[in-house]
């Protein structure tokens, strides 16, 4: 479920989340809420940072996040 900062959060793979999530955008589309977020392991967004996304029918039961897109690596 969304929540801005939490140590041990688990996502939909089973993959334990960071400690501290930003950046959340929310839309409702087709009767339901979404949400997606990116994770860091320290206060600030720090890149590169994964993104996530979940969902509710009704705003208060979310799914587990899944992956959106996947911390990039940067440099060689």
């Amino acid at each position: 479920r969304p929540t801005r900062s939490l140590t041990h959060t688990q996502h939909a793979d089973g993959s334990v989340g960071a400690t501290y999530n930003h950046t959340m955008m929310m839309a409702f589309w087709n009767n339901r809420f979404w949400v997606s977020y990116s994770g860091s392991p320290s206060e600030g967004p720090e890149a590169p940072v994964p993104v996530y996304l979940c969902s509710s029918v009704d705003g208060r039961d979310w799914s587990k996040a899944d992956l959106l897109f996947p911390a990039p690596k940067i440099g060689s």
